[in-house]
């Protein structure tokens, strides 16, 4: 089995086992999204798959960059919240940290860009707010 497909596997194995795949909680916000803009005729909030399925497109850089910190820090694991405010546009117009037992603000503040860069994809729906669990265990 080549490299990249054992380690694409392995971190879709553990996304799945820990918590990655699914968020905390989500509610929706006022047809107000946080850019200023009114959005009209909304007819629903995204999914979880949705929001699912744009994490699993960006999983190779979350796991690259959680490789590449794990070379100066061997010790680096644990749990993190993220909140995210999602805005029609597809946006990401606000993440932060919740919670986190990684202890590495380097780390972090990358994973934070990371998501920041998230594209959702245009969608008639409410702005939202995500709490996203990720767990981040060495293989």
């Amino acid at each position: 089995m080549k490299r990249e497909s054992l380690l694409s596997m392995l971190f879709s194995c553990a996304l799945l086992l820990s918590g990655f795949a699914g968020p905390v909680e989500s509610h929706e916000t006022a047809a107000k999204d946080p850019t200023g803009a009114i959005t009209t005729d909304v007819k629903a909030s995204r999914t979880i798959s949705e929001i699912r399925e744009t994490f699993e497109r960006q999983k190779e850089a979350i796991l690259a960059s959680y490789n590449r910190a794990l070379k100066s820090n061997p010790q680096l694991r644990g749990k993190i919240v993220l909140e995210l405010q999602i805005a029609s546009s597809g946006r990401v117009v606000d993440c932060r940290v919740v919670s986190s037992e990684l202890r590495s603000g380097e780390f972090e503040s990358t994973l934070l860009a990371i998501i920041r860069e998230l594209d959702f994809g245009a969608k008639n729906v409410r702005p939202m707010t995500v709490a996203w669990p990720m767990n981040f265990l060495p293989s």
